[in-house]
């Protein structure tokens, strides 16, 4: 179903076709972009329709790119007006596995940086990208790799960090290459099902390995070559893994995507699934 976004004679945009909060045994949430508007307005639509927002810092470097002091002390306003709460996504523009190790301690330094801005949100986790940008993928370089992601990660730590609201993503090569990182500094995971899908890897065998480290799970659909859109068009086989997952997932799961109409066929999905609810406004 294609909803129009333009805004309504009040101009308004348009509500979310109902109320998705403590109606479902994991938190819903989608992600602070889903009107074409700042983050304030976004935030101000969404948050009273559901239980979380993901707030999108991808940048770090840019510097209008991060809210500043007196827009996290409205976000908290927010979020206790509203009965919601956030989770965080640290900036993807800075890399805490560069092989270069002053690049990486930059990286390390920007993203602490951001945890302690966003801090007085109380999000529920952080999520990490690790990426992996080299070319080689030899046992020995994913080994060097593996080994400054290990020590960027404990150098955030150090910093006062709690390990387990770090939530390391899963990305577009193999978890288990990370996985020893996130399991001997107590990390927890982001299972981004879209990427799994992307990579032609299954679902519910990922869950079944490392869902009990999994706070948070990114859901989105991929078309015409594009992921972060609509799940109605999931094909039936994963829709046959994912709902499984979704009645037993306890945790954060949110609707990684970026437009209204997007969210509003994925939110329609899932009550078609039957593993969400909604209320309507009074």
């Amino acid at each position: 179903m294609m909803v129009q976004t333009q805004t309504d004679i009040r101009g308004q945009y348009p509500n979310l076709p109902g109320i998705y909060r403590s109606l479902n045994h994991f938190r819903l949430g989608t992600t602070s972009y889903i009107y074409p508007d700042n983050r304030i307005p976004n935030i101000k639509r969404i948050g009273p329709y559901l239980d979380e927002i993901e707030l999108l810092l991808f940048q770090s470097i840019s510097p209008d790119a991060l809210p500043t002091e007196s827009e996290i002390d409205e976000l908290k306003i927010l979020a206790q007006e509203n009965d919601f709460s956030y989770n965080i996504h640290l900036p993807a523009d800075v890399s805490m596995t560069d092989l270069d190790t002053q690049v990486a301690e930059n990286a390390v330094e920007s993203i602490f940086r951001v945890i302690e801005l966003t801090a007085p949100l109380s999000p529920s986790t952080y999520t990490l990208h690790l990426p992996y940008d080299i070319e080689d993928r030899s046992a020995q370089m994913i080994g060097k790799w593996r080994e400054n992601a290990f020590n960027s990660v404990e150098r955030l730590l150090f910093k006062g960090v709690e390990s387990q609201k770090i939530s390391v993503e899963v990305m577009n090569y193999p978890f288990g290459w990370i996985f020893p990182v996130v399991r001997d500094l107590d990390l927890s995971i982001c299972l981004d099902l879209g990427h799994i899908i992307d990579c032609h890897q299954s679902v519910s065998e990922m869950f079944e390995i490392y869902g009990k480290k999994t706070t948070i799970m990114h859901l989105h659909g991929i078309k015409e070559g594009r992921d972060h859109r609509a799940i109605d068009e999931l094909p039936a086989y994963i829709e046959d893994e994912i709902i499984p997952i979704l009645q037993v997932f306890s945790g954060v799961l949110s609707l990684e995507i970026f437009s209204y109409e997007d969210l509003y066929d994925s939110l329609k999905t899932l009550e078609r699934w039957g593993v969400a609810a909604a209320s309507q406004p009074n």
